[in-house]
């Protein structure tokens, strides 16, 4: 059960690295948290940082592994926000969660002695965010904070509800709040449709005849606002005609 264990701490390095290390000195039972008010070293994909200050929820889990992870919990962090605040929040492909344009919050995916260490980063009780472009927050969105301990416990039955629902439902989930699907996305100087996304989460683009299946794997950097794309160039594309 999610939550059934959970660790606190004030300031951390990182959630997904404290869990790292519970782990090396023991068993834990799947559903284990590990909670900070603050975040030293807080992890993102592609290796960067994440902005972690006091007034978010930082955390990590301790999950058995699942199909399509980064959506799975993303979907749970949706309903909350919807639960908790009425807000319409949509998943940017592959991991964030945006409310108008902007990131509010990122999913993190490890796997460890084939389990998933699932990291969630929410802006919640943040009143200003002027160092990072297209963020935001609960509190700037709603205008008002939240009691963080309160809520906990419906976000961990959200993240429940989720890791246990089938396949089929969460990729209708996912494609009716995705974000950006239909819009156009450069690679080069080259513009692709975002179709669709496939059974394992890849991102299906199209341009004329051409189908291109973008796996998270070969992503280099992805333009926020889904303007551009740009692919690591030692990755071969999986490139399809129609």
């Amino acid at each position: 059960m999610v939550g059934s264990v959970v660790f606190r701490y004030t300031v951390v390095d990182s959630t997904q690295e404290e869990l790292k290390r519970l782990l090396q000195h023991g068993k834990l039972p799947i559903g284990t948290v590990v909670i900070a008010e603050e975040q030293t070293r807080g992890k993102g994909r592609w290796g960067r940082s994440w902005w972690s200050p006091k007034g978010g929820i930082w955390c990590s889990l301790l999950m058995s592994m699942t199909t399509v992870p980064y959506f799975r919990y993303a979907l749970a962090v949706i309903r909350w926000i919807d639960d908790t605040y009425g807000l319409n929040a949509l998943i940017r492909w592959p991991n964030d969660v945006i409310i108008n344009r902007k990131k509010v919050a990122g999913i993190l995916i490890e796997r460890h002695r084939n389990l998933d260490l699932v990291g969630i980063g929410i802006n919640v009780n943040i009143a200003q965010i002027d160092n990072i472009p297209y963020a935001t927050s609960m509190q700037i969105e709603c205008g008002y904070e939240i009691e963080i301990d309160k809520k906990l416990p419906a976000l961990f039955e959200a993240i429940q509800s989720y890791a246990k629902m089938d396949d089929d439902t969460i990729l209708h989930q996912v494609r009716t709040n995705m974000a950006y699907i239909g819009s156009n996305l450069y690679i080069g100087d080259k513009c692709y449709k975002f179709e669709d996304i496939d059974t394992t989460g890849n991102m299906i683009l199209t341009s004329g005849k051409e189908r291109l299946v973008v796996n998270l794997n070969q992503v280099d950097y992805l333009d926020p606002m889904f303007r551009f794309l740009v692919l690591k160039t030692h990755i071969d594309n999986k490139l399809t005609h129609l």
